[in-house]
């Protein structure tokens, strides 16, 4: 398996997204890592990825789904059209349900959104950073906190 390392420099991460998001406020957290939390939850995910692509891959299905577990404890309507073709897949979606029952089994009291990541591969290790709100966004508009447009992967 691959090691993620946590780089306690994010400072050029940080400004690239102030760039992409110049309405956000970035703060450090003083609390749990998400960058940590993150690889934790993907775990089952990591554990078969044998390439950098299949890092991103594991890393990027996980935190889709964390998001998504928390859009609809808010009554949203989380990933809308692309759950339903996403989902088709029984396999997939057994993936997917399994991971949304993990995030809420592992970190019931956890609220933040991922809003972007970097990962960088450095032989069998990765740095891995991860920008996320503090905690759940205030009012209705949950998604008023996710960036406006999401990064392909």
């Amino acid at each position: 398996m691959h090691q993620l390392k946590f780089e306690p420099s994010t400072a050029a991460f940080g400004a690239a997204h102030q760039r992409k998001h110049p309405d956000s406020l970035l703060l450090a957290s003083n609390g749990e890592k998400m960058s940590e939390v993150i690889q934790d939850f993907a775990e089952p995910l990591l554990d078969g990825a044998d390439s950098p692509e299949e890092v991103k891959k594991a890393l990027v299905i996980a935190m889709v789904a964390w998001n998504h577990s928390l859009l609809q404890e808010a009554g949203e309507p989380g990933l809308g059209g692309i759950k339903s073709d996403l989902l088709a897949d029984p396999t997939v979606r057994g993936v997917f349900e399994s991971l949304v029952e993990r995030k809420w089994a592992l970190y019931p009291d956890n609220r933040r959104f991922i809003l972007d990541y970097e990962l960088i591969p450095s032989g069998h290790e990765y740095r891995f950073n991860v920008i996320s709100t503090l905690g759940s966004p205030v009012g209705k508009d949950v998604r008023s906190s996710l960036p406006r447009k999401a990064d392909s992967v």
